[in-house]
C-alpha cells in the first residue's frame, strides 16, 4: 500500500491595498498535510514574494506557517494587492 501526498493551503496578505512606495506587505501561508505520507520539503515562490518554508518534514495531519513579504513600489500605489505564488517541492 503506497501512501498519498496531498496538502491544503490557506493564505492572507495585509494590508489589502498599497498606500505608498516602500510599504511592506506581509503574507502568511499555512500549508497542512492532508495526505497519508510526510511531506519532506516545500518552497513558495512568486514574482513579488519573498517567503521561506521552515526546514523539516510535515507529518500527515501536521501543518507549517510560512511568512513572506513584498515591498511595494511607486507603480503599485493605489492598486489592489495581487501576490502570485506557487508551491514547489512538495515531496514525499
Amino acid at each position: 500500500f503506497a501512501g498519498k501526498a496531498a496538502f491544503d493551503l490557506h493564505h492572507e496578505c495585509y494590508p489589502k491595498v498599497y498606500a505608498s512606495p516602500g510599504q511592506v506587505i506581509g503574507c502568511e501561508f499555512v500549508i497542512r498535510n492532508t495526505g497519508t505520507v510526510p511531506i519532506q520539503s516545500c518552497r513558495i515562490t512568486g514574482s513579488r514574494l519573498n517567503a521561506v518554508c521552515p526546514t523539516g518534514m510535515i507529518p500527515p495531519g501536521g501543518s507549517v506557517l510560512v511568512k513572506g513579504s513584498y515591498t511595494s513600489t511607486l507603480a503599485d500605489v493605489g492598486k489592489n494587492i495581487v501576490i502570485d505564488y506557487k508551491i514547489e517541492g512538495l515531496q514525499q
